[in-house]
């Protein structure tokens, strides 16, 4: 049966190529060179799936990819590891394991994202809105969760903290103990609400409105560039933390970034545009509309010497001296569809075999109620037919929790 209140997850235009990096999950045809404002949809797995490209530093085999590794949908960077999601939701991770960080635990499935911490553990997100985590902190024995966790729509590892977004738009934020005890990076500001993203950097905090504006809080300490967000700063679209620093970086709706925070990294060059997707470690990674890649910044592992000939790409990650690339192979899991002047809708797409799915659908891209009886994937590659019974609507294809 499908579950009445489905959670809600965070769907950018600049990540619907399957970044998730950050923890974000949506799912559109390909995105258009100009990013829009966030919007919130229904919980689901990244739908493009791609093969991992991966270069610079390889000390701890974090640029050597696992051989076979495909359907791949996310990515991720930690400071020495890196992580990709399946489209299966199973969880892949290699390089660095000192803390366990890349030790995937037995029977991990439904992972809908991913996202690498700043020191020595890694987090996924179920498609239940529950959280795992992979690794320790620095300190305890085991990165915990804290018990009452649940809807939770978008995840942000940090280095000895984590945080995660629910579905109504406020943010939690607890220490590798499981523990919300009464630390700079812990304290979320009263009152904070309508949030539609998080980052963090170190011990610094990030979060998205939903009015474009962002809002930051954490250490202060006089180690770093002070943590305030640069006057004015509007029209956001994403917010990006960054592997073993402390500011962060916001892509704004015009395919333009504004980094701050951050006084010794060096900005992606403003004729540099047409961004869709950040990611940040020593250097700052973007990905441009048309799949290509620029890495702008520290070169001593060699992360700035981008492959040549490297395009296709739908989904980035900077780890702290090593950079990921997911590249297309043209396969989705879930397509979206925008029905105008059509009295049918009909759906190519790969699904999960034997899996329950049911098509949604909506007026507003914010509320979605089923449309027609649940039908069970006889094979990978189906085709589906619908009859639409008011046109303008849109129209997308869940699985049935």
């Amino acid at each position: 049966m499908l579950q009445k209140n489905i959670f809600q997850v965070l769907a950018l235009a600049v990540v619907t190529w399957a970044t998730m990096l950050t923890s974000w999950a949506g799912i559109f045809p390909l995105p258009t060179p100009t990013p829009t404002r966030p919007t919130l949809f229904p919980l689901s797995r990244p739908n493009l799936t791609g093969t991992v490209v991966a270069w610079g530093d390889n000390s701890d085999g974090e640029t050597t990819v696992p051989p076979g590794l495909s359907s791949v949908v996310a990515i991720a960077a930690g400071l020495y590891d890196s992580i990709a999601l399946k489209s299966d939701g199973t969880v892949v991770a290699w390089g660095g394991n000192g803390n366990g960080q890349t030790t995937v635990p037995p029977g991990l499935s439904d992972v809908v994202a991913i996202s690498a911490g700043c020191a020595y553990f890694t987090l996924v997100l179920k498609d239940d809105g529950t959280v795992v985590a992979m690794g320790d902190n620095s300190g305890y024995s085991t990165f915990k969760i804290p018990p009452t966790l649940s809807k939770v729509v978008a995840i942000a590892a940090g280095s000895r903290h984590a945080l995660a977004l629910k579905s109504d738009g406020t943010v939690v934020a607890w220490l590798g103990d499981g523990s919300v005890v009464n630390l700079n990076e812990l304290t979320v500001p009263p009152g904070l609400s309508d949030v539609v993203g998080i980052a963090v950097s170190g011990s610094r905090n990030a979060a998205l409105k939903s009015d474009g504006t962002v809002v930051t809080w954490g250490d202060q300490g006089q180690q770093y560039e002070p943590l305030t967000v640069p006057p004015g700063l509007s029209d956001v679209v994403a917010i990006y933390g960054t592997a073993g620093s402390s500011g962060f970086t916001a892509l704004k709706s015009d395919g333009t970034a504004v980094t701050f925070a951050m006084p010794s990294q060096v900005p992606i060059p403003p004729s540099f545009t047409e961004i869709v997707a950040i990611s940040a470690g020593e250097p700052l990674m973007a990905l441009k509309s048309d799949g290509t890649v620029g890495v702008f910044g520290s070169n001593f592992q060699g992360q700035t010497n981008v492959p040549a000939g490297l395009s296709g790409v739908v989904a980035i990650a900077e780890g702290y001296n090593h950079s990921l690339a997911l590249k297309s192979d043209g396969k989705r899991i879930f397509d979206w569809t925008i029905a105008i002047q059509i009295s049918r809708l009909r759906l190519d797409m790969r699904v999960l075999l034997g899996r329950t799915y049911q098509l949604q659908v909506s007026n507003d891209l914010k509320v979605w109620t089923p449309s027609g009886p649940p039908f069970v994937a006889q094979d990978e590659n189906i085709t589906q037919e619908f009859v639409v019974a008011e046109t303008g609507r849109f129209f997308r294809l869940v699985k049935v929790l």
